[in-house]
């Protein structure tokens, strides 16, 4: 289903790939709003959570516990299924909502500031992993699906709508302040010394001093998850799940050098600009899956983070296709589908598993 789904979408957008008004725009991606929307919502006993947010439903387990974290979106999705009856799936249906409103409105910001949306949506399909995730952590995943939103509006200088979603994502998982500092990279102009010494910095501090500060900042700032580094979640993560992350590390030195190369003649080009901008995140970032190693829980952390995966093979697919190398662009794509498509349907676990409530699929 995740295959024909990225499938779909791609190919659908491919053919969309010329001018639209935007209300247009809006009109005609809408089947793919709906298949988006489709396999979050109808899901059926996927990942390891599923059944702990039936029983919320059905028994009422936790329900206030979500107010007073003040995670309030979710709170409000329980309150509504449970208070008008709507059924267990109920719940999926409308965090899939959640999901599929901010999914589209990224696409319609990149549209309108003219970028190729369907290698956009490739890349989110095949790269981050998230439309798989989402499936198992509702509540983190609702602030995600928000959070690159929230980077294009800062770019774009819409700063009142960009202050209103941090605001919703922050209500959505408390763990969204964990990105705050971030929202301030545009107060830096992105150049190439700049984003190696964050690769170097990001590397350090993953590997020497998060490790080390971890349960303090914890502590200090999430008494509820204190218990985690005293539970089998913080065994270390599994050491291939850790490794699969240095696939996309020769592409990321690839957009890098392109950069350096291109820097003077691209630094006033406004689409390359916000993708650098989104770069400087992912160098000072990238390196947290090595935290992964000390701790497994913070996996879900570093998830925040993959959506930035996504912006530096953009721009260096988008280099290779306007200079027309038409055989290198189509080596990486097969480089970026092979895995995606082996990790869907031959080696298919946990979230990547799919079974519907249809039956069908």
């Amino acid at each position: 289903m995740y295959l024909l789904t990225t499938l779909l979408c791609v190919s659908y957008l491919y053919l969309l790939d010329r001018r639209f008004d935007k209300f247009a725009f809006l009109l005609v991606i809408t089947p793919i709003a709906f298949l988006y929307f489709q396999v979050p919502a109808l899901q059926n006993d996927v990942g390891t959570d599923y059944m702990s947010y039936v029983e919320m439903y059905r028994y009422g387990y936790n329900i206030e516990f979500y107010y007073n974290k003040k995670e309030w979106v979710f709170y409000s999705i329980l309150k509504i299924a449970t208070a008008f009856s709507l059924g267990e799936q109920s719940i999926f249906v409308l965090v899939s909502l959640v999901y599929t409103f901010f999914w589209v409105y990224l696409i319609c910001l990149l549209k309108n500031a003219g970028y190729r949306v369907w290698l956009i949506v490739l890349l989110y399909f095949t790269v981050t992993g998230i439309y798989q995730n989402q499936l198992n952590g509702l509540r983190q995943y609702m602030a995600i699906a928000i959070l690159p939103c929230v980077f294009v509006l800062l770019y774009q200088r819409k700063y009142f709508v960009a202050t209103i979603l941090t605001a919703i994502a922050t209500l959505c998982h408390a763990s969204f302040i964990l990105v705050y500092p971030f929202l301030f990279v545009f107060l830096f102009r992105p150049t190439p010394k700049k984003i190696a010494f964050l690769f170097i910095f990001g590397f350090a501090t993953s590997a020497f001093f998060i490790p080390k500060l971890l349960p303090v900042i914890v502590n200090m700032l999430f008494g509820n998850y204190a218990g985690y580094f005293d539970s089998e979640l913080s065994a270390s993560a599994n050491l291939l799940s850790v490794l699969t992350k240095l696939y996309y590390f020769p592409l990321f030195i690839w957009a890098f050098v392109k950069y350096c190369k291109s820097y003077r003649e691209e630094a006033n080009n406004k689409n390359y600009k916000m993708l650098m901008y989104f770069f400087m995140v992912l160098a000072v970032t990238y390196w947290l899956f090595i935290v992964n190693m000390y701790f497994g829980f913070f996996g879900r952390v570093s998830q925040y983070f993959m959506i930035f995966y996504i912006f530096p093979i953009y721009y260096l697919v988008d280099k290779l296709i306007k200079e027309k190398r038409t055989y290198l662009t189509i080596v990486i794509f097969a480089y970026l589908l092979l895995p995606y498509i082996l990790k869907v349907t031959l080696f298919a676990t946990a979230e990547y598993e799919y079974q519907t409530i249809l039956g069908l699929l």
